[in-house]
């Protein structure tokens, strides 16, 4: 029964997505507290201001945003459209806190509620977007409290409580910017951590699996030639045993930056284990990526290692012309055209084509 419970509320606070990025559970989970949490408030505020206040107004201002709360809280279970329930629910919000403001005033501490836009949107936007949403929200919301000073005409609303109003709004505002933006930081922390390897600071094999498998969902969209190269130092493990591995430890960087300023812009790179480094090209036909490496292999040959000298690498070239694969094949493509280079001679480019 417990773990009913608890496999049922991770559903419905993620909306059954099917998904390992941490970020995205998230935001999901996120998305529903306030969903949900929002629904529930306004309902019971609209029986509250129905029936006990009868305050007609603010009754149908609760009973509108509930609606509107609960119409995207199942439109994220059946689109999975993340995005456009963020949206709706700032934007819903932003119009319902002025309306509130606006027909309810200072009375009753009315002026608390506003500061759930900027809760909303710093957390779900993130400090950057959600911090400029957060500032414009605050300036046009101090403009109407200014106003008020005149036009409300209540004994309650006064400068002093002007003061209290601003001087805690901007604190808050800053408190959530912070945290989110440490948060921010110590989020991309973890990912470099995760997703780099520690020697050469390039992608890891598991970002580097990632990367194959959205350019393979890419390009089962929108066809176009994929190409994968795995390339291997020739006689590594001599440069150990003589220079020791300290020296193999630089070899290894100094070829990292090598690629690093030999790819282009939309190429992946990354360490794929040991001395093998992989390189993804997406929009690539067989004949460009002959090409790119080539260049690359010319750059390698004639750099002058420290301690080392000059080493040369071999290269397994595999290109995909259809998307009717997947992405182990594309690797193990690459792989048999590398086993092929290095029993032919080494500081080869062999090729290989998925069709």
């Amino acid at each position: 029964m417990i773990n009913y419970l608890k496999h049922f509320s991770y559903n419905l606070f993620t909306s059954n997505y099917q998904t390992n990025d941490q970020i995205l559970i998230r935001r999901l989970i996120l998305i529903n507290t306030f969903l949900i949490g929002g629904l529930v408030a306004f309902v019971s505020l609209f029986f509250l201001n129905y029936f006990y206040r009868e305050n007609l107004s603010i009754a149908i201002l609760d009973f509108v945003s509930g609606i509107t709360f609960l119409s995207t809280f199942i439109d994220l279970r059946i689109n999975k459209k993340e995005k456009r329930s963020i949206f709706i629910m700032t934007f819903s919000l932003t119009l319902f806190i002025f309306y509130f403001v606006w027909l309810n005033h200072d009375s009753n501490f009315g002026l608390i509620w506003t500061i759930f836009v900027p809760i909303l949107a710093i957390t779900l936007y993130g400090y950057k977007i959600g911090g400029y949403l957060s500032l414009v929200y605050y300036i046009l919301m101090f403009s109407l409290v200014i106003y008020g000073l005149e036009a409300w005409e209540s004994e309650e609303w006064d400068i002093v409580a002007l003061i209290r109003f601003l001087v805690s709004s901007v604190v808050l505002l800053f408190v959530l910017y912070i945290t989110e933006y440490s948060f921010s930081k110590m989020q991309d922390s973890l990912n470099m951590q995760t997703l780099t390897d520690p020697l050469t600071q390039l992608y890891n094999r598991r970002k580097i699996d990632e990367t194959i498998k959205k350019s393979i969902e890419t390009i089962q969209r929108n066809p176009s030639p994929l190409s994968l190269v795995i390339m291997d130092i020739d006689d590594f493990k001599s440069v150990n045993d003589t220079y020791g591995h300290l020296v193999g430890d630089e070899v290894l960087k100094a070829l990292a930056n090598i690629l690093q300023k030999n790819i282009r812009n939309i190429d992946t790179l990354g360490r794929w284990g040991g001395e093998e480094f992989i390189i993804v090209l997406p929009h690539t036909p067989l004949e460009d990526a002959i090409l790119s490496i080539e260049r690359l292999q010319q750059e390698i040959n004639t750099f002058n290692f420290k301690t080392v000298g000059q080493i040369t690498c071999s290269y397994g070239l595999c290109s995909a012309n259809t998307s009717e694969y997947k992405d182990q094949e594309l690797i193990t493509c690459a792989d048999d055209a590398l086993y092929e280079a290095k029993n032919s001679g080494k500081d080869k480019i062999c090729t290989s084509i998925l069709s």
